[in-house]
């Protein structure tokens, strides 16, 4: 995970009874794309 309260990788995990989603885009990377390739511009999460 990154510092300072954030994460440029995608998550999907459980924590005490509680689900933890990440899914961030991340930068795109000056000659080499995307920087999260798991990035799910489709994923809907509804709570």
């Amino acid at each position: 995970m990154g510092g300072a309260g954030r994460t440029h990788d995608s998550f999907d995990y459980e924590l005490k009874g509680t689900r933890v989603i990440c899914n961030p885009r991340g930068y795109v990377l000056f000659n080499s794309g995307p920087e999260n390739l798991d990035f799910d511009p489709g994923l809907v999460v509804e709570v």
